[in-house]
């Protein structure tokens, strides 16, 4: 199919800036995010100011309120310049089946809607900042490869249950979908938007399970497909914390809070406990701060941010703050099981 059909309108901000050596990055966006997409631009911005950047949102709505606050930031960073491409939802729910995020499967469209004279992108998930250069992608060869990505973080028997169940051969490695640094002319030629999306059909038709939507989509058409990147295009906080011991690389490039350690859903009055052991708070607050998003708080912790922090201490040998948060997390959890 066109693809290009799927993209409703398109509107943008300072696109006289583009230039030919633009670095580009997609992000796909839902309405909810808005505020968490501001502060990864700004991160970008503020670490990128020697090179144009290029970025792409693709997106079902944006608010004029949030439109407004963009253009602003845009016009305050002179090395930035944005176009938001609006997607028909409805079209994309119609290819992949009901009962998968819509917004999540955008991320796969990037290299079918932009414009041809684009050879090479990024695509960041918005809960994600930049600490670094772009310019480190290009010092890394496709080498045939479509896109090149960063091994989960998924480990030990888990990785391999999940690569059986999704019928990803035992040699091979499972990506996070995260970051990508695409080939667009090599992926296009595999039609791995095609194939993504038609697998995604094909296993909802099936009565099958995808538990990481388009990440596993793509796992399963390109397994053979992606050449592998350190970590430090895609630092995600399970690694930071167990491999790492908390310590942030000064080469960082991309800091991905995937899964349950978003930044805005670790809200606490008691955030002092968190200053002297969570580095990836206080690098998130800094950039939010910074930004026009400062106002933006986040929500409550949730349970499942007490129970990962409670481990995190205990990690540390806090036992005092461990056994604090896992009395937390047991509350809301007899809590919730009053309620039901």
């Amino acid at each position: 199919m066109n693809f290009r059909e799927l993209v409703l309108k398109k509107e943008g901000f300072c696109l006289e800036r583009a230039q030919e050596g633009d670095f580009h990055i997609g992000v796909g966006v839902g309405p909810d995010l808005i505020a968490t997409l501001g502060i990864m631009l700004t991160s970008i911005a503020r670490n990128n100011t020697k090179r144009g950047v290029h970025m792409y949102f693709l997106a079902t709505a944006i608010e004029k309120k949030d439109l407004d606050r963009l253009q602003k930031m845009v016009e305050e960073h002179k090395n930035i310049c944005l176009e938001i491409l609006y997607i028909d939802a409805e079209a994309v729910k119609r290819i992949i089946g009901e009962g998968m995020p819509v917004a999540t499967f955008y991320r796969l469209l990037l290299p079918r809607v932009l414009d041809p004279s684009v050879k090479k992108a990024v695509f960041f998930d918005v809960d994600a900042l930049c600490l670094g250069s772009l310019d480190e992608f290009e010092k890394y060869s496709f080498d045939g490869k479509a896109f090149m990505a960063v091994h989960d973080t998924l480990s030990g028997n888990t990785i391999k249950q999940h690569r059986k169940d999704i019928g990803i051969p035992a040699d091979s490695k499972y990506f996070n979908a995260g970051c990508l640094y695409i080939d667009i002319d090599r992926w296009n030629e595999l039609e791995l938007t095609e194939k993504a999306f038609q697998t995604a059909y094909e296993w909802q038709q099936q009565g099958k399970f995808l538990w990481f939507f388009d990440q596993d989509a793509l796992n399963i058409v390109a397994h053979d497909q992606w050449k592998e990147l350190p970590y430090k295009f895609n630092l995600m906080i399970p690694v930071l914390r167990e491999e790492l011991h908390g310590k942030l690389p000064e080469d960082t490039v991309i800091i991905h809070f995937a899964a349950c350690y978003k930044p805005w859903s670790l809200w606490t009055p008691e955030g002092d406990d968190f200053s002297k052991y969570c580095v990836e708070l206080d690098i998130y607050n800094d950039y939010r701060s910074k930004s026009l998003w400062a106002d933006f708080k986040g929500k409550p912790m949730n349970t499942m941010g007490k129970r990962l922090f409670s481990k995190w201490m205990l990690m540390q040998g806090n036992v005092w703050l461990a056994i604090k948060w896992q009395w937390k997390y047991l509350k809301d959890k007899l809590s919730s099981k009053c309620n039901c």
